[in-house]
């Protein structure tokens, strides 16, 4: 019996501990549920194809802008779209672009995809005006073709055209260099 017995507690010990060890799993994988929830709900995060809405706080160059949407604030790219940087010749000149077209307006941005930055790139609007589109149609920025894929910019590079042989903006300087190229050249250094 008292082998018999030992046994028997062994097992019913050895099913406690398996017991206990299950218990552990499923209350330690439901905690990790309800925090990854709760992070999820903070975090708030941006999609594709969403919309932000909120008023331009500032301009950061003739590509970027800072929207407050609420009390969060999103750092937005202009998507398929370059400006020149900031000191590569009319630069300056595409920020304040912007700032005439965006600075304190109300704006709704249907967001693309996230760049490596953590930018959210976008479309922008303000009322009926498509910004990126205008840009490209003031001067103030190449259609950027690594990126610009759709339909849209089979358009935008007809408007671009249209800038260039009319030397609106950037067009009306001498040989101006895209973006992309000049950051890859010695004159950004």
């Amino acid at each position: 019996m008292l082998w018999g017995q030992s046994i028997s507690d062994s097992l019913i010990g050895m099913t406690m501990v398996a017991f206990s060890k299950q218990c552990i799993q499923k209350i330690a994988c439901s905690i990790f549920s309800v925090g990854i929830s709760v992070l999820l709900l903070i975090a708030d995060p941006v999609f594709a194809n969403d919309v932000i809405k909120g008023t331009v706080v500032k301009i950061l160059d003739g590509d970027s802008i800072l929207v407050r949407e609420g009390k969060t604030r999103h750092e937005i790219r202009l998507w398929g779209i370059d400006s020149p940087e900031y000191k590569q010749p009319y630069g300056n000149k595409a920020r304040r672009q912007t700032e005439k077209l965006l600075k304190g307006k109300l704006v709704s941005v249907r967001v693309i995809n996230q760049d490596r930055y953590g930018r959210l790139v976008g479309i922008v609007h303000t009322g009926s005006i498509n910004i990126n589109e205008a840009l490209v149609k003031q001067g103030g920025a190449w259609v950027y073709t690594t990126y610009c894929k759709q339909s849209i910019c089979r358009e935008w590079k007809k408007t671009e055209r249209s800038a260039r042989k009319n030397r609106v903006g950037l067009w009306g300087g001498k040989n101006p260099v895209p973006p992309w190229k000049w950051r890859h050249s010695a004159n950004s250094r």
